[in-house]
């Protein structure tokens, strides 16, 4: 968690994908408003922000505001404010649901971003989000049929070995659905990895170390039905994270 403190009742927290996986909290759990998760990663930034920055909320009301960052962060600015909890949520969750139509880092947003040189944060110019989601729509239009095919990847790994290597420097899987299934008769082992929210960068550099220990089969569904009805699963999905822990 990175903190940049505005006021004595206003400051900003930044959140990376480990900060999400650690507090057990995801995009989708802002999307269902899930109070529950948030109120508990809440609880958390209010402990480490006290201790960092020194803010302290008087245990009040509080308005949050949510914006989706490069890299799969999430910048959070919290205040006291005058709305109920459940408002908030619900009004963070909506704000979330508008603006995170695809990757966001080539739109631009009102957030603060890491410097090239050290990890300093600094604050971005506002784009109004009417002109933000037009511009995220246009991009969407342009990167469809780019995109169409490119969603699922089938790989086969000759050993357990060469899929443990994989996974040890293999970056997190987060917006990634990716399973792991062994072939008996063949004595070889296939990984199958979907993209949903990933951005195609990462999807496209988890592709290209996939191909440096295993072989490329397909992309195609069908393989990928087949695989599943035919071959034994050893981890349904997470496979990359879940063999991180337990492999290393």
């Amino acid at each position: 968690m990175e903190f940049k403190r505005i006021d004595d009742t206003k400051f900003q927290c930044l959140l990376d994908e480990d900060d999400l996986e650690d507090n057990n909290i995801s995009l989708d759990d802002f999307f269902r408003n899930d109070t529950k998760k948030i109120h508990g990663l809440l609880d958390v930034i209010l402990e480490e922000a006290q201790k960092s920055i020194g803010i302290m909320m008087d245990g009040g009301v509080m308005s949050l505001q949510l914006a989706p960052q490069p890299n799969h962060t999430i910048l959070l600015t919290i205040s006291s404010g005058h709305d109920e909890f459940s408002d908030m949520i619900r009004n963070a969750g909506k704000m979330m649901t508008d603006r995170i139509l695809s990757d966001i880092h080539d739109a631009g947003s009102n957030v603060i971003k890491k410097e090239d040189a050290g990890d300093a944060i600094k604050s971005a110019p506002f784009v109004p989000v009417e002109k933000l989601e037009e511009q995220i729509k246009n991009k969407l239009k342009k990167t469809a049929k780019q995109q169409e095919g490119q969603m699922i990847a089938i790989y086969r790994f000759a050993s357990m070995q060469a899929v443990e290597e994989f996974a040890q420097n293999c970056p997190k899987t987060w917006g990634l659905k990716n399973s792991l299934y062994k072939h008996k008769e063949q004595a070889c082992f296939y990984y199958i990895v979907e993209r949903t929210r990933c951005a195609q960068e990462k999807y496209q550099y988890i592709c290209d170390l996939l191909t440096e220990y295993g072989g490329y089969v397909s992309s195609k569904k069908e393989t990928a039905a087949y695989i599943m009805e035919h071959c034994e699963i050893l981890i349904e999905n997470n496979a990359v994270n879940i063999m991180k822990k337990y492999c290393m």
